[in-house]
């Protein structure tokens, strides 16, 4: 026997109880209410697609119009599912769809399906999330209630995300991504990355970032860079704050270069061009001389304990006679 109910309980372990009306007493009234006797079966097990290796389970709701099998009198029995009906068609007060419905009828013109198509998997949740997979298409999407909006088009080889809240991924092995296209990373606020490990970059092309506010890296360990071609960097100013710097190769300086402590000097300097060079302060030199091919000027020079700039002679005498010593 095939009977048409509404569920009215539930049951934890996947039954549902059904409410009938007494087919044999009943009358509908001249607005188009039905009244009469009902019973309520037992509980029914509830069919759904699979239940070995995959498991479905998913309720029909309190109120939901449903179709019961019944194995005999009505003591065991399934409901075999739920199916779209419009009560409100019936009259005020209606409690329960026609026993059949003809295509035509008032009931059948204003079935209330969410979407329509034979191509279309669609699930429309109470809270007003919604799943569809549109197999003409290829696409699969997934909006959620709040906004969020999850779509593949396997046809279009294209995902799109638009998520409202936070986004956390939780990887507890290897991720690989292998973009053959470019890739596009907005932020509106902090992008904060935390690696136990080590991070590996192979570009093939160029690498072009852009800050518009500060930059901040802290390194526990060694930084390393190298850099086939050129290596150009450009501030308003640099600051490089280190105990050792240590430079392995020549130095071009364009403008000018200034020491505020000692400055020492191995293996030669050579200084030519432009204004020359200006030194400051008390002059050391040892293991070798000093040779120019221009003046040396200074306003006092101590070489060998004398004063070269004010030093006198002894014996000084006219004509080509020799000096002393000079004092």
């Amino acid at each position: 026997m095939i009977r048409i109910g509404k569920v009215v309980s539930h049951a934890s372990n996947g039954f549902a109880r059904v409410e009938f009306f007494e087919l044999d007493n009943y009358r509908m009234l001249e607005d188009g209410t039905r009244k009469g006797e009902t019973f309520i079966t037992s509980h029914l097990q509830v069919l759904y697609a699979k239940t070995q290796d995959d498991k479905y389970f998913w309720m029909p709701d309190i109120g939901e119009y449903v179709v019961c099998i019944f194995l005999d009198t009505g003591a065991n029995g399934f409901i075999l599912g739920a199916f779209y009906n419009a009560p409100s068609t019936l009259g005020k007060g209606a409690t329960f769809p026609p026993e059949t419905i003809q295509e035509g009828t008032t009931v059948m013109e204003n079935f209330t399906v969410p979407k329509y198509s034979p191509d279309k998997w669609h699930v429309t949740f109470k809270d007003g999330t919604v799943l569809e997979y549109d197999r003409k298409l290829h696409v699969l999407k997934a909006v959620f209630n709040d906004g969020t909006h999850v779509q593949y088009d396997a046809y279009g080889h294209a995902m799109a995300a638009n998520i409202k809240g936070k986004a956390t991924i939780a990887i507890d092995k290897t991720l690989d991504a292998t973009v053959s296209g470019d890739v596009t990373l907005t932020a509106g606020a902090n992008v904060t990355a935390k690696v136990q490990g080590n991070v590996t970059s192979a570009i093939q092309g160029d690498l072009d970032a852009k800050l518009q506010g500060n930059l901040d890296a802290t390194i526990g360990g060694n930084a390393t860079a190298k850099v086939a071609g050129s290596l150009k960097a450009q501030a308003n100013q640099a600051t490089i704050q280190a105990p050792t710097i240590n430079l392995t190769g020549n130095v071009v300086i364009s403008g000018t270069l200034s020491v505020a402590g000692a400055a020492m000097l191995s293996g030669g300097v050579s200084a030519s061009g432009g204004a020359g060079m200006n030194l400051t302060g008390p002059i050391n030199q040892s293991g070798g001389g000093i040779t120019s091919s221009g003046p040396l000027s200074a306003p006092s020079a101590t070489i060998g304990g004398i004063n070269v700039t004010t030093h006198v002679h002894q014996g000084v005498q006219s004509g080509p006679a020799i000096t002393g010593l000079p004092q």
